[in-house]
């Protein structure tokens, strides 16, 4: 205990790991990072009507400063079967995101050395109630897997796992990135996180959850993703289903709810591919005392199988303009070695 100890201090000292939390917007708009998150990368409801609304502030002018944000990142697990700790650096990453309004463009891209790999997306509205984005997108527009406050995703979600091509639904991931294009109708603001009942149909290009970039964009559809959901201020309830090639389907439902400090998030699913099927849910509850620390705790289902993933997050402030953020989760299942990982973000 006191070696595995040792070894996450010193990694404490090394290392770094990164998320979605933007620094840039801090450096913009002049306030600090709690004015847009309850911990970091959450939103809170001012944090999510600054994102639907493009990044912007009515009436409030950007200060003049380089539009991009860093972070230096890396992830160490430990396997109670292991002596090793290996330690990686994929997350580090030099982001920029904003609003271009000569041409009413919100945009997302980033750049990750360690991966030499590259993604863009952007969202265009139709007047008041509808959107176009296309780019690298996240398959469900619902859930942000950026703002989520553990490691590892929800497992009625679909993990993907880009060891093998496949996640635990087979080919589909749902949280995964996909080359796409996605139409949202909303009755409210239908740019990402805006208020009121919304439908959105997001057709992939690419396989989902591919890794490989442009080579694996095609020139016909993948399938089709359709989900209805109701946002109000930081709570949504939606439902989902994904029809694709090769017998690929998948229906599923992602409820996100708030009281006071407590924050509960919920999904299931049931998928089908190559003749195969499974089931999966998940059930999770976040405590968020102050701004800085959050711990939560989180119950995976599928096919038998339980994980039981507890987890803590701290935020220490280096000013409105840069964080570092420590992240522990562990992943606990019955008849397997415990895994524990921890991640460190400097965010600037």
């Amino acid at each position: 205990m006191c070696a595995t100890a040792a070894v996450y201090i010193a990694l404490l000292v090394v290392s770094v790991r990164g998320s979605k939390a933007t620094p840039q917007f801090s450096r913009e708009t002049q306030l600090p990072c709690i004015s847009c998150h309850t911990h970091v990368p959450r939103l809170n409801k001012f944090g999510q009507q600054f994102h639907a609304n493009g990044f912007r502030i009515p009436g409030h002018e950007k200060a003049k400063t380089l539009p991009l944000w860093a972070s230096l990142a890396a992830t160490g697990i430990r396997s109670g079967g292991s002596n090793s700790t290996p330690i990686d650096w994929a997350d580090t990453k030099i982001a920029s995101a904003g609003w271009i309004g000569g041409v009413d463009l919100m945009y997302h891209s980033e750049w990750a050395p360690v991966d030499h790999a590259f993604s863009f997306s952007a969202a265009h509205p139709s007047g008041d109630h509808f959107s176009v984005a296309v780019g690298r997108l996240s398959l469900i527009s619902q859930f942000d897997p950026g703002h989520s406050i553990s490691l590892s995703q929800p497992l009625g979600l679909g993990p993907f796992d880009p060891t093998d091509g496949e996640s635990e639904f087979g080919p589909l991931g749902i949280t995964s990135d996909m080359l796409g294009v996605r139409i949202v109708g909303s009755t409210g603001s239908a740019l990402p996180y805006g208020e009121g009942t919304s439908l959105a149909v997001s057709i992939p290009f690419s396989r989902v959850g591919a890794t490989d970039g442009l080579e694996s964009l095609s020139s016909r559809p993948r399938g089709v993703f359709v989900e209805a959901y109701q946002r109000r201020d930081i709570n949504s309830y939606g439902i989902n289903a994904f029809i694709g090639k090769d017998g690929q389907h998948s229906q599923g439902l992602v409820v996100q709810h708030q009281i006071r400090d407590f924050y509960l998030q919920g999904s299931a699913a049931r998928a089908t591919w190559n003749g195969g099927e499974t089931k999966a849910y998940s059930v999770g509850l976040d405590w968020t005392p102050r701004f800085s620390t959050t711990t939560g705790f989180r119950v995976d289902f599928q096919e038998g199988t339980t994980t039981y993933v507890p987890y803590l997050s701290y935020i220490a402030m280096g000013g409105c303009s840069s964080a570092l953020a420590f992240t522990l989760e562990g992943m606990i299942r019955k008849q397997s070695f415990p895994e524990v990982a921890l991640a460190v973000a400097f965010h600037f």
